[in-house]
């Protein structure tokens, strides 16, 4: 069962950067609002998802070919994570952006890792389906 309060840590941070890493992995960090810390990172592992602006799909997992959309991103603040059901979940962030995650079960198997959760760069937890 997807656990959204294991994100708790991170509501209230902005993207500091996101990029498209091997494959369909998507990696967002955070700057850090504790200037003893090196800030989080969200890694969307083995999921699929799609990054939506006003409703629109700007960027999935299947179609990456204008990851340049990602800088738009930069300075947007998470503001909460809503569990849609078993199998989904949003991130919600701030200019009516989200990131749809969903599980492929097919692709992944059952109780996949949908995200992989990092703070002052070393790995914490996982979301998982």
């Amino acid at each position: 069962m997807v656990d959204c309060t294991k994100l708790s840590s991170i509501i209230g941070s902005s993207i500091k950067n996101a990029w498209i890493g091997v494959g369909s992995f998507l990696v967002i960090d955070f700057s850090s609002v504790d200037r003893h810390n090196s800030g989080s990172s969200i890694w969307a592992y083995l999921c699929d998802w799609a990054l939506t602006i006003d409703g629109v799909e700007v960027l999935s997992s299947d179609s990456r070919s204008d990851s340049d959309k990602l800088r738009q991103l930069d300075g947007l603040e998470l503001l909460s994570c809503v569990l849609v059901d078993h199998e989904e979940f949003h991130l919600d962030f701030s200019e009516n952006v989200r990131l749809e995650v969903w599980e492929n079960k097919e692709l992944y198997g059952v109780n996949a890792e949908a995200l992989k959760i990092y703070q002052n760069g070393a790995y914490t937890t996982s979301i998982v389906f």
